[in-house]
Formats: C-alpha cells, structure tokens, sequence
C-alpha cells in the first residue's frame, strides 16, 4: 500500500506539472494516462516548440552582437530597421500580456527586444555620425517607451498597435534586404542570426495557431516575418560574404 500511494503521488504531480505546462487539466490527465490524442499531442508539441524558441532567443542576436564588437563597425546594419523591430516585439508583448496569452507563445519577445537594444547602442557607437551619448539617451527613451506600453495603454490600442506590425515588419526589412542588395554584400549581417530569425517566425506561426485559436494579429505578422527571414537567408546564398570581409546584419 505505502507503494500504491507512493505511485499515487507520483502521478498527481506529473499532472500537477503538465497542467502548468500546457494549461489544460484534461490533456495533462490524458498524457499521463498514455492517453494520445491528437489534439492534446498537438498542444504538447507547440509548448515544446514555443518554450525552445524562448530559450533560443536568449542567445538569438548574441553572433550579430559580438560580430559587430569584432569589426567594430555597423556597416550594412540598418538601424531605423532595428528601431521599427524593437517597437514591433514591445507592442506584441503589450498585446500578448494584456490579452493573457500563453506565455509560451510570446516569451521570446522580452529577449529579443533586450538584445535589439544592445544592438541599438553599438550602432551608435560605430557609426561616424552617431555618438554613443545619444545612444544611450535613445535606449533609455526606448527602455521608458516599452513599460508605458505594457502599463499604460489601453488594449484596444494595443490591438491597434499589433494590427499595424506587418507594415511594420516590412517597414524594417524590407531597408535591410535593399541595403543588402544596393551593396551587393551582406555586409555586417550574420548568417546564424537570420537562420535563427526564420526557425523562430515559422515555429510562431505553428504556436499562434496552436495556442491562441488562430488569433489573425499575431498569425499575419509571424507568416509575414518567416517569409521576409527566408528573403534574408536567400541573400546569403546569392551574395556571399568575402573571407576578408566580417559578415555583419
């Protein structure tokens, strides 16, 4: 009997741990019960993919940040794009938290966005017309601007933020692609980063239909920013790095 109900225990907190996970008392039940249905194997495999994309945002820009430490240059980096990318993952962070959407489903949008101000600050810093003084008041105006967001703004106006991030998206990307192209040269721009960038956007679109029932706010910008990612990639092959030259975003 001391068994049975050491099993007993066991099993309630497995349960107990995968209702955390996954939010939903009835898949967890059934999972631990071998029970593998569809629709609950779904769900475990989107909180596995929406959890490994946050843990992949931790390091996302790292490559791009230390390669630009290296060439100490911010050559081919534009930074109106990284400014419209750092307002974008602050406005769907905004939206997410205050619509009390899974976290699994938006986490990475913190990181990101630390790591974009990091960026920010080199970008001043090695650009000629740029000083790192004015940086720093940048990243702190931009620091201010993502808690008013999340404390401040009402969520209709967040929706009306997030509705406006596929133009916003292009209006990021599209800069850098022509950058890219203009030069002929990726420049600055990191492989590693832009691989990353197009794995985390499809995996968006897999746990934003998942998780959040199809919520077409977050859905058009994730199969919006997979496609411009794949663009990104694609001129990599088109235009290679020279050996000489530091590859830089």
């Amino acid at each position: 009997t001391r068994q049975s109900a050491s099993n007993d225990d066991s099993v309630v907190a497995m349960e107990s741990l995968l209702t955390r996970v996954l939010g939903d008392a009835t898949c967890a039940s059934s999972l631990v019960a071998g029970d593998l249905s569809a629709m609950c194997l779904r769900l475990a495999l989107s909180k596995t993919i929406g959890y490994g994309i946050i843990a992949g945002s931790m390091l996302f820009k790292i490559p791009h940040i230390l390669q630009l430490r290296r060439a100490r240059s911010a050559e081919g980096v534009s930074l109106m794009g990284l400014l419209i990318e750092t307002f974008i993952v602050a406005g769907t962070f905004a939206y997410c938290f205050n619509q009390q959407l899974p976290i699994s489903t938006y986490g990475d949008s913190v990181f990101v966005a630390l790591q974009n101000l990091v960026l920010i600050a080199l970008v001043f810093r090695y650009s000629e017309s740029l000083s790192t003084s004015m940086g720093l008041v940048v990243v702190a105006a931009i620091v201010a601007g993502m808690s008013a967001l999340v404390v401040a703004v009402p969520l209709p106006y967040l929706a009306m933020i997030q509705a406006s991030t596929s133009v916003l998206l292009v209006l990021a990307r599209v800069p850098q692609i022509w950058i890219i192209v203009s030069n002929r040269s990726v420049g600055q721009n990191n492989l590693t980063t832009c691989l990353l960038q197009l794995a985390g956007s499809a995996g968006r679109v897999f746990t934003t239909l998942s998780e959040t029932g199809g919520d077409m706010l977050m859905l058009l910008p994730a199969g919006l920013a997979s496609l411009l990612s794949a663009v990104l990639v694609a001129l990599f092959v088109i235009f290679p790095a020279s050996k000489n030259t530091p590859r830089v975003p």
